[in-house]
């Protein structure tokens, strides 16, 4: 090889080299806070393409969409306060302390559990659980439409994991917790309550 054709040769290296680094340049980082407001945008107006799109494919998989008024509920009411922390814990692998406003799970159900048992207190017969149910239903959805719904403050850490040149929140059991209104804890809370032992 002569010298003219080793200096085109360099020349040319030198070209790639320089193009690879201002593509490394140019390609935006990860931005896990954009990922995470566009993810519970999605979860509040009900966008199945765009929530599956921003979860991991695992997650995806186990991902519920609300089946009553009060899951639509928690749902629709769900909101991002702040993204603080942002953590690159791993090379693919980032965590945020995320702040959210959420309905207040616990104080709906108290009340709809609260009236549901003073109407039962007027009744001479013994309702079956069909009747039980529709007739709970009924007052989640009075409760439900009433403005403004009673809020409260949510902190979860949120996971997310860079693949296929795309971030993706992991749904863990905290986020699975937080999408379901923290609904078996409440659920167990207000049991014992109406039982007595919640009054110890």
């Amino acid at each position: 090889m002569n010298k003219k054709k080793l200096l085109i040769f360099c020349f040319v290296l030198a070209g790639l080299i320089l193009a690879w680094f201002l593509f490394l340049r140019l390609t935006p980082e990860p931005d896990p806070e954009a990922v995470i407001r566009e993810f519970f945008a999605a979860v509040n107006t009900g966008d199945a393409q765009k929530v599956t799109e921003l979860l991991a494919p695992e997650s995806a998989q186990k991902f519920r969409w609300p089946a009553n008024a009060l899951g639509r509920a928690i749902h629709e009411n769900l909101s991002v306060q702040s993204v603080e922390n942002i953590v690159r814990v791993s090379e693919t692998e980032f965590n945020a302390d995320v702040t959210f406003e959420s309905l207040a799970v616990r104080q709906v159900m108290s009340r709809a559990a609260f009236i549901w048992l003073l109407s039962q207190q007027e009744r001479t017969d013994s309702p079956d659980i069909t009747d039980a149910d529709a007739d709970l239903a009924e007052i989640y959805n009075k409760i439900l439409l009433e403005k403004p719904l009673p809020k409260a403050a949510e902190f979860r850490i949120i996971r997310l994991r860079y693949e296929n040149n795309s971030l993706r929140i992991l749904l863990d059991g905290a986020l699975e917790s937080l999408l379901d209104g923290n609904l078996t804890e409440n659920l167990e809370a207000i049991q014992n309550l109406m039982s007595g032992s919640g009054a110890e």
